[in-house]
């Protein structure tokens, strides 16, 4: 059934989780509680803020944004048919960064209920869908290729695989090797260097997640 057209994001949060209360809605979601306060007082979310508040209380990202459509799709909750899973108009650079710059989802990917215990291995809530660009992550990723991100991987230790992130302004595809003295970004691409993030530059790194599915066209 579709929801009510909330005015405000604020009150599409409280009503998602059914509760007021910033700290337990912060601790549902894993966000940190000043941040949370931040943006139910009006602030923009980021976009990863905005798919943990999503995946957090299980309801679509769509709806959460712009208050239109549905707060619970039944493809999600039915575990049946089709999951779908939402697409972002953000290239992830593969090659030089791009902006973090858009957080609507463009559209909806829809994939079979047992692809994710089968394949991925990951809660359907916890990811999206966005498109790779440029070529440093060839021959695992290619330009323009869709990959699924799992938000929910980036919250321990960097733990090895390929991940997007965030340093400064710029969006990354990347292998992250956690070291004593930072991050290690690595490009499969041999043409491209490695380049590190210190301990003292890790104000400016964000994991967004892990990538756990890459599609492409032949």
């Amino acid at each position: 059934m579709a929801h009510k057209n909330m005015q405000t994001l604020s009150e599409r949060v409280f009503s998602a989780y059914g509760t007021e209360s910033v700290r337990e809605i912060a601790r549902k979601s894993d966000i940190p509680v000043s941040t949370l306060g931040s943006i139910v007082s009006g602030s923009q979310p980021r976009l990863d803020n905005l798919i943990a508040l999503a995946a957090g209380a299980k309801v679509d990202i769509s709806w959460l944004a712009t208050g239109e459509g549905y707060m619970r799709p039944e493809s999600i909750n039915s575990g049946h048919h089709a999951v779908s899973i939402p697409r972002y108009p953000v290239s992830a650079s593969a090659g030089s960064g791009r902006f973090l710059d858009d957080d609507q989802p463009i559209d909806h990917v829809p994939f079979p209920s047992d692809f994710f215990s089968a394949h991925v291995r990951s809660d359907p809530n916890d990811v999206f869908l966005i498109n790779a660009a440029g070529d440093s992550m060839e021959p695992s990723i290619g330009d323009g290729d869709m990959i699924m991100i799992d938000r929910r991987a980036a919250q321990g230790p960097i733990a090895g695989g390929i991940y997007c992130f965030t340093y400064g302004d710029l969006t990354f595809v990347k292998r992250l090797q956690q070291l004593p003295d930072g991050i290690l970004a690595r490009s499969d691409n041999k043409d491209y260097a490695d380049f590190m993030m210190k301990i003292d530059q890790l104000d400016q790194f964000h994991a967004i997640g892990r990538v756990v599915w890459i599609g492409r066209s032949l």
